[in-house]
C-alpha cells in the first residue's frame, strides 16, 4: 500500500527527527522507543508516532517487538555522516516551529 502524506508533513516529520538527532541515537542499532525518548528528550508516545510515520516511508525500520533502527536512508540524517543532510536542514528556518510532540497519531 502506498502512503501519500499531504503537503509539507513528511518534510516536517523529517525535520523533527533530524532536530532530535534520532538517527544519531540509533547509530549503534535497534532501540526501544522508551530508550530513545529518554536519550533525545522527547515525549515517548509522540516519538513513537513520529517513528512509525517515518518508518512508513522507509526512513526508519521498525521490528516486530516495536524497536526501531536506522535504514539506509536515515543514515544521511546522522551528524557524523560525510554527506549528512542534517546540517542543511538545521539551517532552514522554514520548519523552525516543528516539535516532535505535535505529531498526530
Amino acid at each position: 500500500m502506498e502512503v501519500i502524506w499531504p503537503g509539507g508533513i513528511p518534510a516536517q516529520a523529517i525535520y523533527a527527527a533530524a532536530s532530535l538527532k534520532v538517527a544519531d541515537a540509533l547509530a549503534e542499532g535497534t532501540r526501544t522507543v522508551a530508550d530513545l525518548a529518554q536519550e533525545v528528550g522527547a515525549d515517548e508516545p509522540a516519538l513513537a508516532r513520529l517513528l512509525r510515520a517515518l518508518a512508513s516511508i522507509g526512513l526508519f525500520c521498525e521490528d516486530q517487538e516495536g524497536g526501531f533502527r536506522n535504514s539506509e536512508l536515515s543514515h544521511m540524517l546522522r551528524t557524523d555522516h560525510r554527506r549528512t543532510a542534517c546540517r542543511p536542514l538545521m539551517r532552514s528556518t522554514k520548519f523552525a516551529s516543528v516539535e516532535c510532540s505535535s505529531s498526530p497519531r
